[in-house]
C-alpha cells in the first residue's frame, strides 16, 4: 500500500473530527460533557472498524476493498453531516431549548460511530502486511497531523459544506495513489470537485445552500447572517420580522427583546445600587444591556465581547442600534475579558457580566472566585459587580439553591457585602461597599422613571420583597453540599447550570446525576476491584495508561477553554501535538537503548508518567496555565502514553498474540472509560484539581506494581 495514501488519508482523518467535533458542539449548546460523548464514540467506532476488519481473512488484494470503502465513506460523510446539521429538526426543539442528556448520548453516537467505523476499516486493511505496520502508522498520524495544522491556520471558519467538499476531494485524492488502471478517472473527478466549491457561485451558491442547511436547525425561521469563529457558531435568524441572534444555540440578543422584563431588571437594578454612576463595563451579553446603560448619566461604557461576530452582526442588522454604536462614551473590545479587566487602568463603578448562565466551562469563567478576584481590582471605592443566574422553578428547586450558593460563595470569597435578589432569573450583587436600602434605589428610578418600559417603584417593591428574599436565603440554607464554591478548576456551578437545565425536560436524570456526584468515589474502588487486583498486569497497565493520556487530555481541553474560549481553533494545535507526543515515544521506546531489558523500560515509562501527572497537578494548583503550558502537557502526555503502550506490546510479542490483541482492547477501554467517566462526568463534576488526583493515584499503583516487577524481573 503506497505510503501516499495512507499520510493524504490521515489528512481526511482529521478534517473529518475536527469538522463533525464543531458542528455537534453547538447543537447541544457547547456543553462540554458533550464532548466526552464525542471522543467516547469516535474511539469506540474507530477500535471496532480496526477490530472486525484484523478479524477478516487477509485478502490478496486490499486495494480494492479500501478502494469502494473510501467511497462508501465519502457517502457517510454527507449522510452524517446533514444528520447534524439536522438533529434539531429530528428533534423538533426549538431555537435556543435545551436537549436532554440521554439523547444527546445517543444522536451523537449515530453521527459519529458509523463514520468512524468507517475509518477504522480503511485504517486496517491499509496496514497490510503486517511487517510495515508501524510505518503506516507513522504515515497516517503525520497526515493527521499536518491536516490539523492545516485546520487551524486555513479552514477554523470554513463554512461546513465547504469543508465537506473539500475533504470528499482528499479522500477521493487519496485513491488515485492505488487506483489501478483508474487514475485518469480519479484525476478527473477530483478536479471536478476542486472546481465545484472553486467556481462558488459560479455553478452553484455553496453559502446558499450551506445556509439552508443550518436553516434545519432554526425550526421554522430563516437565517440572515451566520459565522463560525473559534467561539463557535453565531446565527442570526428571523420569524415574522422578530430576529434573534444566537451563539452556540444560547440565545444572546432579540428585537423585540421576548425577555424585556428580565432585560431591565438587570440593565437597571445593579446601576440604581450605585448613586453617581460614571463608569461603567459590560462583560458579554450581546450589547443587549447598552440602551439601559445609557439611560443613566455615565461618561464612560466599556464593552467587552471575546468573540468579534457577535458585535459586527448585530451592528450590521440592526440599524436602530446605530445611536448607541455612534456614541462617544462608547468602547467596545474583542478581546478576553478576563485579560481586559487585568490589563485595564480604569476604576468602574459598575461591572455587569451579561455573560448567560454558566452552562458551560467557557462561560462558567465569569462566574467564579479567580474572576470576581480580578474585577474586584478594577472596582472604584464604592464599586458593584452583578451576574444573573437562574431563579424560581417548578423542577429541582434545590439545584437552583445549590447553583446559586456555589456563586454567591464564590462573591463572599471576595467581597465584604453580597445581595442577592429573587426573581425568574436571581440577580447577585457585590461589592466592598454595604449594600443601599430599597428607599434610596426607588428614589433614584423615580428620576429616570420616563425612560423605562416596566421598571416601577412597584415593580420594585415586588421584586426586592423581604419575605421573598428570605424565602431565597432559606433555600440557600438548606443546601447541605459543603465545598460548592465556584472556582476556575472547580467549576461547581458549570455542572449545576448543566443539571437545572436537564431538570426541565428530564427532572429524573438530573436528580440522579446529582445524587451520583455525591456517590462517585465508588467508580475508584470498582476500578481497583476490577483491573488493580486482576492477574494480569498487562491489561490493567494499558487500560490505565490510555485512560491516563485521555483523562490528562481532557483536562488540557477543559482548562482551554477557561483561559481562552477558542477551543474550536486552538484544538487543532492540541489534538496534533498529543499524537506528535505518542509518535515520538514509540519512536524513542523502539530505538533507545535496545539492550535494556524490557521490563526496567516498562519502569521508565511509568515513571515518566507519574512524573508528568505530579508535575501537571502542580501546575493547576498554582495557576501556572497558559497556552504554551497546556501544549507543553499535551505533547509529553501523549509521549508517555505511546512509549508505554509499545514497550507494552514488545512484551506481549514474547508471549501470545492474544495478549497482544488484550492490550489493544484494554486501551480502547481506558480510552473509552476517560471519555465517558471523565470527560463528561468526573473531570466537570469534582473539579479539574480532583479528577488529576484521580488519575494520579491509578497510576501510582500501576508503578507500584511496576516497580515490584522491576526486582523481580518480567
Amino acid at each position: 500500500m503506497p505510503v501516499l495514501f495512507i499520510y493524504v488519508f490521515g489528512i481526511s482523518v482529521s478534517f473529518i473530527q475536527l469538522l463533525f467535533f464543531r458542528e455537534i458542539m453547538p447543537v447541544f449548546q457547547a456543553a462540554d460533557i458533550v464532548s466526552g460523548f464525542f471522543v467516547l464514540h469516535s474511539v469506540a467506532g474507530l477500535a471496532l472498524g480496526f477490530y472486525i476488519a484484523s478479524k477478516l481473512a487477509p485478502f490478496q488484494n486490499p486495494g480494492k476493498i479500501i478502494f469502494f470503502t473510501a467511497v462508501a465513506l465519502i457517502a457517510v460523510l454527507f449522510i452524517e453531516f446533514a444528520f447534524i446539521r439536522n438533529m434539531r429538526f429530528f428533534l423538533s426543539v426549538p431555537s435556543g431549548g435545551g436537549i436532554s442528556l440521554r439523547i444527546a448520548f445517543v444522536y451523537i453516537f449515530g453521527a459519529i460511530a458509523p463514520i468512524n467505523f468507517v475509518i477504522g476499516i480503511i485504517s486496517r486493511f491499509a496496514y497490510y502486511p503486517e511487517k510495515i505496520f508501524y510505518r503506516f502508522f507513522v504515515s497516517q498520524s503525520l497526515g493527521f497531523i499536518s491536516g490539523c495544522l492545516i485546520y487551524f491556520f486555513f479552514m477554523t471558519q470554513t463554512e461546513g459544506l465547504l469543508t465537506v467538499l473539500i475533504t470528499a476531494s482528499v479522500i477521493s485524492f487519496s485513491l488515485f495513489f492505488i487506483s489501478s488502471g483508474r487514475k485518469t478517472l480519479f484525476f478527473a473527478a477530483c478536479a471536478f470537485i476542486f472546481f465545484i466549491y472553486a467556481s462558488e457561485g459560479i455553478l452553484f451558491d455553496i453559502s446558499a445552500f450551506d445556509k439552508k442547511l443550518l436553516e434545519r436547525s432554526f425550526i421554522s425561521s430563516s437565517i440572515e447572517d451566520y459565522k463560525y469563529t473559534p467561539y463557535g457558531q453565531n446565527v442570526l435568524t428571523q420569524k415574522n420580522g422578530e430576529y434573534s441572534f444566537f451563539t452556540n444555540q444560547i440565545l444572546m440578543f432579540s428585537k423585540p427583546d421576548i425577555e424585556i422584563l428580565e432585560s431591565e431588571d438587570f440593565g437597571h437594578i445593579p446601576a440604581l445600587h450605585h448613586g453617581d454612576l460614571k463608569k461603567v463595563l459590560i462583560v458579554g451579553g450581546a450589547v443587549k444591556y447598552l440602551p439601559m446603560i445609557f439611560e443613566h448619566n455615565v461618561e464612560l461604557v466599556d464593552c467587552v465581547e471575546s468573540d468579534e461576530a457577535v458585535v459586527s452582526i448585530i451592528q450590521k442588522k440592526f440599524i436602530h442600534l446605530g445611536y448607541i454604536f455612534s456614541d462617544g462614551r462608547l468602547h467596545i473590545y474583542n478581546e478576553n475579558p478576563r485579560d481586559f479587566i487585568r490589563n485595564s487602568r480604569e476604576k468602574y463603578d459598575l461591572i455587569l457580566v451579561g455573560m448567560p448562565y454558566p452552562s458551560n466551562l467557557q462561560l462558567n469563567a465569569y462566574f467564579t472566585k479567580e474572576f470576581f478576584q480580578v474585577a474586584a481590582d478594577n472596582l472604584s471605592k464604592n464599586g458593584f459587580i452583578a451576574v444573573k443566574l437562574p431563579g424560581r422553578t417548578a423542577f429541582s428547586s434545590y439545584i437552583m439553591a445549590e447553583l446559586n450558593k456555589s456563586v454567591l460563595d464564590a462573591m463572599q470569597s471576595v467581597f465584604k457585602y453580597t445581595q442577592i435578589i429573587p426573581g425568574n432569573r436571581n440577580i447577585l450583587i457585590a461589592s466592598q461597599k454595604r449594600m443601599p436600602y430599597r428607599l434610596h434605589i426607588k428614589k433614584r428610578l423615580s428620576q429616570m422613571q420616563e425612560t423605562t418600559l416596566v421598571l416601577s417603584k412597584y415593580y420594585l417593591d415586588d421584586r426586592m420583597d423581604t419575605q421573598k428574599t428570605l424565602w431565597l436565603k432559606n433555600e440557600l440554607k438548606k443546601v447541605k453540599r459543603e465545598e460548592l464554591l465556584n472556582s476556575d478548576f472547580n467549576p461547581n456551578a458549570m455542572m449545576l447550570s448543566v443539571l437545572y437545565r436537564q431538570s426541565g425536560f428530564s427532572p429524573y436524570l438530573s436528580v440522579f446525576m446529582d445524587e451520583a456526584i455525591k456517590y462517585s468515589p465508588l467508580i475508584l474502588i470498582a476500578v481497583i476491584a476490577v483491573f488493580f487486583l486482576s492477574k494480569s498486569v498487562y491489561n490493567a497497565t494499558s487500560f490505565v495508561c490510555s485512560a491516563t493520556a485521555f483523562w490528562i487530555m481532557f483536562t488540557i481541553l477543559f482548562s482551554l477553554q477557561i483561559y481562552n474560549g477558542q477551543i474550536y481553533k486552538w484544538i487543532g494545535i492540541i489534538a496534533p501535538l498529543f499524537v506528535s507526543g505518542i509518535l515520538s515515544g514509540t519512536f524513542i521506546a523502539r530505538g533507545f537503548a535496545l539492550h535494556t531489558p524490557l521490563n526496567k523500560k516498562m519502569f521508565a515509562s511509568e515513571l515518566l508518567f507519574i512524573l508528568i501527572t505530579a508535575l501537571w497537578l502542580l501546575t493547576i494548583k498554582f495557576e501556572f496555565v497558559n497556552l504554551c503550558i497546556l501544549s507543553v502537557f499535551a505533547f509529553f502526555s501523549g509521549f508517555a502514553a505511546g512509549a508505554e503502550i509499545f514497550v507494552l506490546i514488545k512484551i506481549s510479542e514474547l508471549f501470545t498474540s492474544e495478549n497482544k490483541t488484550k492490550i489493544f482492547i484494554f486501551a480502547v477501554f481506558g480510552a473509552c472509560f476517560a471519555s465517558f467517566f471523565g470527560g463528561s462526568f468526573l473531570i466537570p463534576a469534582w473539579g479539574i484539581t480532583k479528577a488529576v488526583v484521580l488519575i494520579f493515584f491509578f497510576k501510582f499503583l500501576i508503578f507500584c506494581r511496576w516497580a515490584d516487577l522491576n526486582k523481580r524481573g518480567l
